[in-house]
This record gives C-alpha cells, structure tokens and sequence, in this order.
C-alpha cells in the first residue's frame, strides 16, 4: 500500500472495496495507482470531508470500465489506457494509445494481437489490421495528428478493398492504398506508384524496398507525364528502372 494512501484513506475500506471487485493481481496494483494519483491531485486542491469518497467512487468507475475491456480479451495495459484515452480531448486516438501502451510494456506481437482483437470487435478486415499496425510500430510515431491512425487505417482499407475488387494487383492496391493513406500523393501519382509496383515485382523486386523505389519513379513520371503510359518509352524513366531494377 502506498504511503500516501496509508497516511489520507481508510486502508481498511480501500482493500474491502478492492476484495468486493474481485480485483486479481494486476487490477489490485492499478486501482492502488489510480487511487494514488487521484488522491495527490485532490491533495494539491485541499481534502475536504467527502473527499475519500470522491476519490474511490471515481476509481471504481474507472476500475469498472477497465474491466468491461479486459473481459473482451485485451490486456490490462491496453484496457486502462484506452479508458484513460476515453475521457480526455484525444478520444479520437485512443485505441491508438493503447496499443502503444501494449507495445512499450511488452512487445509488437503482443501489440498486433491486440490490433487483431480491436479490429475483430469493431467490424474492421485484415487491412485495416496492416495499416493500424504500420502506423503504430515505429516507436518514435506521433499517436496524435490531424487524422487519427484510425482513420487512416480505415482508408487504407476501403481502398484496398475498392481497388482489388476493380481487379489491380495486390501490390498496386497496396502501394496505391499506402500512399493514399498516408496523404502523401495525390490520386494520379498514387496510381503512378501502383504501376510501377507491378513493374518492380514482375522484376522480382523485395518488399522493403518497393515503396521507396515506387516513391522515386512516381515523382519523375508524375512532373513530366499527364498519361503514365506516356513515360513507358521515355529514355529516362526507363534509365531510372533500370538503375533499381538491375
């Protein structure tokens, strides 16, 4: 039990309120923490006579919601930190953080599996599944930004599902969908991008590098050719795919 605890609360009533919830291990040592931080904060403001009660009631609520998401499958790590995301301006990004909470305490697998399950809970495919993961698996990654992860992962996805059902390669949906996804080209060089995808994997090209080489075809053929197909006799485009593709 925390000092601060011992010292302002009736230790007595917390671990009755604790053993009534049921609390395993892992909730017992969040709701201890959420108690501490909730009772430092109603310390800077004065205690007051109601004070305990407040703090308690709140973390229980806070407690009980965790638990409607650990009971879905997700862990206590993702659980706690989407509620937490829940009720705060960045609502929007919150399946974002908790999914960086799951990563920084124990590993992308693990991440993705949660990944899987919010996307299986929510109505999301595979894609979605692809791109959320992408957008969160660098650690350095800004969770929040103009357009949520989510959001982008949705696009991502109804472009892969739009593209590959008007019959484009899986790799020119990917590439497509990829650039479109990340607002990066406008549709015309997204499409540039896709074409030359299927050129650099009819050319045996790895996956880790056809991004950056569709990136640089694409630039050229898009500020020198209105119509793609224009670009597949000019002499220069076809030195530049040489030099990548040799």
């Amino acid at each position: 039990m925390k000092t601060v605890i011992r010292k302002h609360l009736n230790v007595e009533n917390v671990e009755r309120i604790a053993r009534e919830n049921k609390y395993d291990e892992q909730a017992y040592r969040l709701f201890i923490d959420e108690l501490e931080k909730e009772l430092i904060k109603e310390l800077h403001r004065g205690l007051t006579p109601d004070s305990e009660a407040t703090i308690i009631n709140k973390v229980v609520g806070f407690m009980t919601e965790v638990n409607v998401f650990r009971k879905k499958g997700f862990n206590i790590y993702w659980a706690a930190e989407y509620v937490y995301r829940s009720h705060r301006p960045e609502k929007a990004h919150a399946a974002a953080f908790a999914c960086q909470a799951v990563r920084d305490n124990d590993d992308s697998d693990l991440m993705l599996k949660s990944i899987k399950l919010y996307a299986r809970l929510t109505g999301r495919d595979k894609y979605f599944v692809e791109h959320f993961y992408f957008e969160l698996d660098d650690p350095d990654s800004e969770i929040v930004c103009d357009t949520p992860k989510e959001e982008l992962a949705d696009l991502y996805s109804r472009q892969m599902q739009k593209l590959l059902a008007e019959g484009r390669s899986k790799h020119y949906a990917k590439t497509y969908a990829f650039y479109s996804a990340l607002n990066a080209f406008p549709p015309y060089r997204c499409h540039i991008a896709g074409m030359e995808a299927d050129v650099a994997k009819k050319n045996k090209m790895d996956d880790d590098e056809l991004y950056n080489y569709a990136d640089i075809l694409s630039g050229y053929i898009y500020n020198h050719f209105e119509v793609y197909e224009d670009s597949l006799t000019d002499e220069k485009a076809n030195q530049m795919r040489d030099e990548y593709l040799e």
